[in-house]
């Protein structure tokens, strides 16, 4: 028994990181899918998939993370924005479109941003939505990413605050 009980113990402790994670993630998908549909938004997809994908442990690399999704979307949207008001709109432009974001990334030691932008690029190159304008469509994204980074680089940052004696504060006046 003795020996379950420490093999328990192990695995909380290898794991309650994790758990933290798991649980402030679920907690700030939920939250964008609240705050979309209450602003009458297309789909909190976009905002969902901002705010996992910005989530990590240390609410510092979740911030980082938060201001590299919004800048990928930036750098995809613009190359896209930038390739249709010239015109080159066909298979050749989205590959150049992508070779040129991958170089623009690594050339600014920010790898991280290549995958966001051709995503971003792409959908705007190929219309998702052909009845609104490509930059209306970018500017949608961004704000659904806006709205998903916000909520995941709040609720990972007020997870590290001591919240337990504010509370106590507050109720003992």
């Amino acid at each position: 028994m003795k020996d379950i009980k420490a093999k328990l113990q192990k695995v909380w402790d290898n794991n309650k990181l994790y758990l933290g994670l798991a649980i402030r993630t679920g907690v700030a998908v939920a939250f964008c899918v609240f705050v979309t549909k209450g602003l009458s938004l297309e789909s909190p997809f976009y905002a969902s998939l901002a705010a996992f994908i910005t989530m990590e442990i240390d609410h510092k690399e979740s911030f980082y993370k938060g201001v590299l999704r919004l800048l990928g979307t930036v750098l995809g949207a613009v190359i896209a924005i930038i390739m249709l008001k010239i015109g080159f709109n066909n298979y050749l432009a989205v590959g150049t479109g992508v070779a040129l974001i991958i170089f623009i990334s690594h050339f600014f030691s920010a790898k991280t941003l290549k995958n966001v932008a051709c995503i971003v690029f792409v959908a705007i190159m190929y219309n998702i939505h052909p009845e609104i304008s490509p930059l209306e469509y970018t500017m949608y994204r961004f704000f659904d990413t806006l709205i998903g980074v916000t909520i995941a680089t709040s609720i990972a940052y007020l997870s590290k605050i001591r919240v337990k004696p504010f509370i106590v504060k507050y109720f003992k006046r």
